[in-house]
């Protein structure tokens, strides 16, 4: 069985993990799941219609938060 197919899935996922969107959270943000502090870089996981994003921070953690709240560094 050739997995040919399976290696360049794999290396399309790493390249995409590489370019996803980076963004620094401006104020903190705190919730009842926990705080997303000052500072925090976060990848970006999809952008929602009014404005909203999904982010992931560093421990995996998802968070929902407004374009006002983070600022797009690369």
């Amino acid at each position: 069985m050739d997995n040919s197919w399976y290696c360049t899935l794999l290396l399309c996922d790493i390249r995409n993990d590489d370019m996803k969107k980076k963004y620094k959270v401006i104020k903190t943000i705190s919730s009842h799941m926990g705080t997303l502090y000052k500072d925090e870089v976060v990848s970006l996981v999809e952008e929602g219609l009014e404005g909203g994003l999904k982010v992931r921070d560093a421990t995996g953690r998802l968070w929902n938060v407004s374009k006002r709240e983070v600022k797009w560094i690369s």
